[in-house]
């Protein structure tokens, strides 16, 4: 679906330097889940960071290779937000993702959810993190789709996507409850990596 978008977005010419740059961010992505992610007991095929590091690797080497780079980036700045919003919803039925303790959110009874087998939180009532991130990545998505629509140049878009993608992040990460998620300095790593993607 991401990829259609991209396509949609950038023109038929793109096909091939699109799927380059999905095939790295894959790799990437799988390469996050298991080396920041990776555990025996978790079921985290893919990492987000990780897609982006290894996307951006792609619209690299599509700009060393000669092709229209900048032109990709923003199609696929476009394109990621949506891919974002669908990819959550797996993370909410699996669980990753999760919200810490609240008095108002959802509860999840599944013993086989990340809720319950990792973080112990069966039957209590968490935010819906997920739910956040979606609501979150569809607003963004309508705005950068809105600007490649005007016409917006393509690395504006692209700088857009990271600056937006950063700020959602960083308050999506306020409101999750994963004990094996890793801190520094007083913030879980994937503020500082939102901060990162701000910047």
């Amino acid at each position: 679906a991401g990829w259609l978008v991209v396509v949609a977005a950038a023109g038929p010419g793109m096909v091939a330097p699109a799927l380059l740059v999905f095939v790295c961010g894959l790799v990437g992505a799988a390469l996050w889940a298991q080396v920041v992610e990776g555990s025996s007991v978790l079921s985290r095929p893919f990492g987000y960071f990780g897609a982006l590091l290894g996307g951006a690797l792609g619209v690299g080497l599509v700009g060393i290779l000669g092709g229209n780079w900048t032109l990709l980036a923003g199609a696929f700045a476009v394109a990621a937000a949506p891919m974002q919003a669908l990819g959550r919803l797996r993370c909410l039925e699996q669980g990753c993702c999760h919200g810490h303790p609240v008095a108002w959110g959802i509860k999840v009874l599944n013993i086989h959810s990340r809720v319950t087998a990792l973080g112990a939180l069966r039957g209590v009532p968490i935010h819906p993190t997920q739910l956040y991130s979606i609501l979150g990545n569809i607003v963004s998505g309508m705005l950068l789709a809105r600007m490649w629509a005007l016409g917006m140049p393509a690395t504006v878009v692209a700088g857009l996507y990271l600056m937006s993608a950063g700020v959602l992040r960083f308050v999506e990460e306020a409101y999750r409850g994963e004990p094996q998620t890793l801190r520094t300095a007083g913030l879980p790593l994937y503020q500082w990596l939102a901060l990162a993607s701000f910047l």
